[in-house]
């Protein structure tokens, strides 16, 4: 085999590996040592703020990251020493009849890949009862709701659909907005693949979190992509490695310091 052909065999198969599996190529790509200590996200609130935020009834829908986020928030209020909200799990369709003040209920909302899916799925648990019965609800989409397929534009109007009906039939619940999740962005011979093919799902997730951000107020917008990109010198569209544990999800720092913003708005939402 000629060395020639050899270059094209290793070109092809970088290529397919490219576009029929971006997602494994640098999503679990290891995440470098965090960029800030704890103490970056322990002293981004205050007493008071963890105290109003623990004290409220809340619903979280989400997946896998948000349990990182859940993970951060139960470590902030330990490293503070301030009692935290009580956090329950739930399965969709087994939503809890009523939710007592501080706390948390959560679920694995729908199918990755499938947002507006979970979209009705939020909507169905909200009406199932948990509207009567907490004072805050937020729906999380995953990083991986986003690709190069994805209509933004009609998955924002949908979601705005929904969440007005459901702010109209529900006013005595605040329903907080959140952009979606980032991830690292790749790099070396990656990054000039991904150029040529004009293939980035971060610029996806930063369409449709422009169209939040232009939306919604900053007291009712949960900026994850903002919080997770704070620390990065290279740009807003990439989660820092400095918070991830393999490129997409959050290690301990970054799981803190987003929760930390999560407690922010709730803290407010309770004054």
């Amino acid at each position: 085999m000629t060395a020639l052909r050899k270059l094209g065999l290793v070109l092809g198969a970088a290529l397919v590996i490219v576009t029929g599996g971006i997602g494994v190529l640098f999503l679990t790509e290891p995440g470098g040592e965090p960029m800030a200590p704890m103490e970056l996200a322990t002293g981004a609130v205050t007493e008071e703020q963890l105290s109003r935020a623990a004290g409220q009834r809340v619903f979280f829908a989400h997946m896998s990251v948000g349990d990182d986020i859940l993970s951060g928030l139960q470590a902030l209020y330990q490293a503070r020493k301030t009692n935290a909200p009580g956090i329950d799990r739930f399965a969709v369709g087994d939503a809890p009849a009523a939710v007592e003040p501080g706390t948390l209920v959560h679920t694995a909302i729908g199918e990755n890949g499938d947002p507006i899916g979970k979209l009705r799925h939020f909507d169905e648990a909200v009406r199932a009862g948990l509207g009567g019965s907490v004072d805050v609800a937020v729906l999380k989409f995953c990083y991986i709701d986003f690709d190069q397929d994805t209509d933004v534009d009609a998955l924002f109007e949908e979601y705005l659909t929904t969440l007005n009906a459901l702010e109209r039939d529900y006013p005595k619940v605040t329903f907080l907005h959140a952009t979606a999740p980032l991830t690292v962005g790749p790099s070396g011979v990656k990054q000039r693949l991904l150029g040529l093919l004009g293939r980035d799902d971060n610029r996806v997730r930063e369409q449709y979190n422009t169209l939040m951000r232009g939306t919604f107020s900053s007291d009712r917008l949960f900026d994850i992509a903002l919080l997770e990109h704070t620390a990065t010198q290279a740009g807003p569209e990439a989660l820092d490695r400095g918070y991830s544990s393999d490129g997409a999800h959050l290690n301990e720092t970054g799981s803190a310091v987003v929760a930390a913003g999560l407690v922010r708005l709730l803290a407010a939402v309770g004054s």
